[in-house]
């Protein structure tokens, strides 16, 4: 912050005669000449932020679980489009996806009937 000449020389003569530092001098006359809007806002900036929530995991979300397996299965909705609609990251939705509804067919070759 940069305060002019002026009022740095004020500054100085004040905490000077009051035998403080300019620092608490000049937060004294700063509070005392603020305005009740002011001091409105201050006490709003002054509070403290909710907490930050922790990321959420879709391992702990069954709702949007459920959601899913419904967009995926029965609507033949993108992984990408599943992913802006739950919240998550494209490569999470992916990934439980390929962990948790795609099956992989693990019968041997030779029960193939193309191959037989």
């Amino acid at each position: 912050m940069l305060i002019s000449a002026k009022a740095h020389k004020a500054l100085l003569a004040e905490s000077l005669v009051r035998g403080e530092k300019p620092s608490a001098v000049l937060e004294d006359l700063v509070m005392g000449g603020i305005s009740q809007k002011a001091r409105m806002v201050l006490e709003t900036i002054g509070q403290e932020a909710p907490p930050t929530p922790s990321p959420k995991r879709l391992s702990d979300d069954p709702a949007n679980q459920d959601r899913i397996r419904e967009l995926w299965e029965v609507r033949g909705t993108s992984k990408a489009a599943i992913a802006r609609e739950v919240g998550y990251p494209r490569s999470t939705v992916s990934t439980w996806i390929k962990e948790n509804l795609v099956q992989v067919d693990s019968k041997p070759l030779s029960d193939d009937p193309v191959t037989g």
